[in-house]
């Protein structure tokens, strides 16, 4: 069994900062650095709309300290190439996922 976090929820993150913010949809968004994981999920709670952006590196990868399950981001914004299994993934979340266009 993974153990991402000690929270009560599942592990995540926002992109409000240049920390990582991995994610595994079926666990939710994550941080490394315990202050920058405060912030954000502070963030998601005074926010009424939430939109992560994230490169195929962060897609996928664990981190330490839960910010957000997967179905409280409304919205993603995943790069032109990402995996089509993640986006289908993410999907499943109820969430918006749109693609950023590829590089000219």
């Amino acid at each position: 069994m993974r153990r991402l976090c000690p929270s009560s929820h599942a592990c995540g993150s926002t992109s409000a900062s240049s920390a990582p913010a991995p994610c595994l949809p079926e666990e939710g968004l994550a941080g490394f650095e315990m202050d920058d994981v405060a912030f954000k999920r502070q963030l998601l709670r005074q926010s009424r709309t939430s939109v992560l952006m994230m490169t195929n590196g962060k897609l996928g990868t664990q981190a330490p300290f839960a910010i957000a399950r997967a179905d409280e981001i409304g919205h993603y914004i995943l790069e032109a190439d990402a995996p089509a299994e993640m986006e289908l993934r993410l999907r499943r979340t109820g969430a918006t996922v749109l693609r950023a266009a590829p590089p000219a």
